[in-house]
């Protein structure tokens, strides 16, 4: 009787395990989305921005690198998109990009 309640309990566990993994892989977790928006509003706020200039804040999760990038778009420069990514309870930021994906060095924030 032991024997059969620890399989099961086993099988149980795994089935669970397994579940939550893909559910992972797929979806994210929009936990980790909200923590990623929110670190990286509290980095613009650190390096002077404000909110209300933002037009935009989309946090997105990249299943190849497993990271969570988040996009900024400034009221100010509409073709632009500053990107930021945030791992290791750290923000970093990666670039500006235009609208065609091609990365631009000046801008008007983050200098």
């Amino acid at each position: 009787m032991i024997k059969k309640s620890i399989w099961i309990f086993t099988m149980l566990l795994a089935i669970g395990g397994i579940s939550v993994y893909t559910y992972g892989e797929w979806h994210g977790f929009t936990w980790m989305e909200k923590k990623s928006k929110q670190e990286v509003l509290q980095y613009l706020k650190d390096t002077g921005e404000k909110e209300e200039e933002m037009k935009s804040i989309m946090p997105s999760y990249d299943n190849k690198s497993g990271h969570y990038y988040v996009t900024v778009v400034f009221k100010d420069e509409q073709g632009l998109r500053y990107e930021f990514i945030y791992r290791n309870k750290k923000t970093v930021f990666i670039g500006r990009y235009d609208d065609g994906n091609n990365t631009y060095d000046k801008g008007k924030h983050l200098q």
